[in-house]
């Protein structure tokens, strides 16, 4: 799918987000704890 057909069917409402919630959910704190690793690993740094 090219991003002028993505573009045209998110703003016609057509679009279903293929993921169910579990793997949203899973998704979601795979991206916090990474986010979390990122700042600890940059605090790290800093300090040295």
């Amino acid at each position: 799918m090219d991003e002028r057909t993505l573009n045209s069917e998110l703003e016609a409402g057509n679009f279903n987000l293929p993921l169910k919630p579990l793997h949203r959910e899973a998704m979601l704190d795979l991206v916090l704890a990474w986010g979390t690793l990122d700042g600890v690993l940059g605090m790290l740094l800093q300090s040295s």
